[in-house]
């Protein structure tokens, strides 16, 4: 096994399981913006904090389920279904028509990151409430061509799970808040009203984790989460990689921020950028690294690119000739 990357102060890895949450200025504190009082929309509401659908394997984060953080290589299935349309009594015409869409596979999605399938214990999902829907490991694999999630608006919104017919799980639901698999951890138990308990504790939390990761600019070595750019921390970090600017953030040089974070740059030979779900650029090694990046504090979430500044939300690298 050939290591890509490491964390400070962490023992290496090689599939970006160990991850270190950089940091921007504080801002979950209202500021004072103009004479108005102004706050982050992301920190906005009491249901912010499963505001993104997240992914863990044996307790550590590994990504999220947003269409735009999908693993390259990572393809959804397409199905036929009927949908039925307006007619008239004694109308002759089609009555209904049939539409291709999507169906994202667990099974195939944990594949691309490099799972063996056959070690899974369990795959157990969050909804809302904090209800799990827990699903054995041999389930899982008989149901594997079956158990699936959709968004709601086609490739962005909300991601619904689709339980097939006749897989056991104790409950069900559609929207997602959070998948766990289990392989080489106990996976908690499930309570009567559907809770995951662990140590004999019930935990509304991610088992093994604590609170749902939630906000921040994502980035991804091959298809494995490795940083978390939130800005509800400290100054720190910004003040020791970037240049102070103008609008009271940040300009940061992209290599020394991956470094900062145990990646080799020498690895990367490419990258995308990834905006509201959508490929914006692709970009080369050298397009990559040489790179600054800018962030502000009345940025939703997002970084702005380059000289021509684009609005960016996840960063993928991808390396050639490394194998997990």
């Amino acid at each position: 096994m050939t290591c890509l990357f490491a964390f400070s102060c962490k023992s290496e890895t090689t599939n970006g399981k160990e991850l270190e949450q950089a940091s921007l200025p504080p801002v979950e504190e209202i500021k004072t913006i103009d004479g108005e009082k102004w706050k982050p929309a992301e920190f906005k509401g009491k249901r912010g904090k499963w505001r993104d659908p997240s992914v863990y394997i044996d307790g550590e984060l590994a990504g999220y389920l947003w269409y735009g953080d999908l693993p390259k290589g990572f393809e959804p299935i397409w199905i036929e279904e009927r949908e039925s349309l307006d007619f008239k009594p004694g109308d002759k015409g089609p009555k209904f028509k049939i539409n291709k869409v999507r169906r994202f596979l667990f099974s195939d999605y944990f594949e691309s990151l490099g799972i063996d399938l056959k070690k899974v214990t369990s795959l157990q999902i969050q909804g809302s409430g904090s209800h799990v829907a827990a699903i054995e490991g041999d389930q899982f694999r008989k149901h594997k061509k079956g158990l699936a999630w959709t968004y709601g608006r086609q490739v962005t919104g909300k991601a619904k799970v689709l339980f097939p017919e006749g897989m056991e799980t104790n409950t069900v639901f559609d929207l997602i808040q959070s998948v766990s698999l289990y392989i080489d951890k106990t996976p908690p138990t499930i309570s009567e009203n559907d809770k995951a308990v662990l140590d004999g504790q019930e935990i509304l939390d991610i088992p093994y984790y604590g609170p749902a990761a939630r906000g921040g600019i994502r980035f991804y070595v091959d298809n494995y989460l490795v940083a978390l750019l939130k800005r509800n921390q400290s100054e720190e970090l910004g003040a020791k990689l970037g240049t102070p600017t103008a609008e009271e953030g940040f300009l940061w040089p992209l290599g020394a921020f991956l470094e900062h974070h145990g990646v080799l740059a020498k690895n990367i030979q490419s990258g995308q950028l990834v905006y509201a779900d959508k490929l914006v650029e692709t970009k080369t090694s050298d397009e990559l690294l040489k790179a600054d990046f800018e962030t502000t504090p009345r940025a939703k979430g997002h970084l702005l690119f380059g000289k021509d500044k684009k609005k960016v939300e996840v960063v993928k690298f991808f390396t050639k000739g490394v194998k997990r």
